[in-house]
């Protein structure tokens, strides 16, 4: 599944986001996101696929992970969480 969330000037994702288990891509470029949302975490799924949040007005921690390779997009969202 793929969820394009480009250019809605999104502010936060729903906790319920997590349920999405079956998502591949994420594309939440160019909104007004902070910090990555932490509930993706568990979206295994996105591992090996796409996540993109280039464009949002990110903190610092946030602006230097999204350019790393998804797997660690996701742990840094399980530390933020603070999920062990």
């Amino acid at each position: 599944m793929d969820l394009d969330l480009r250019d809605n000037e999104i502010t936060q994702f729903p906790e319920s986001f997590e349920k999405l288990k079956a998502l591949q891509k994420l594309d939440a470029r160019n909104n007004l996101l902070k910090t990555i949302p932490i509930c993706i975490w568990p979206l295994e799924s996105l591992r090996n696929h796409y996540l993109k949040f280039d464009g949002n007005p990110l903190d610092s921690k946030s602006k230097k992970i999204i350019a790393k390779e998804v797997k660690d997009i996701l742990e840094f969202c399980r530390e933020q969480a603070n999920i062990k």
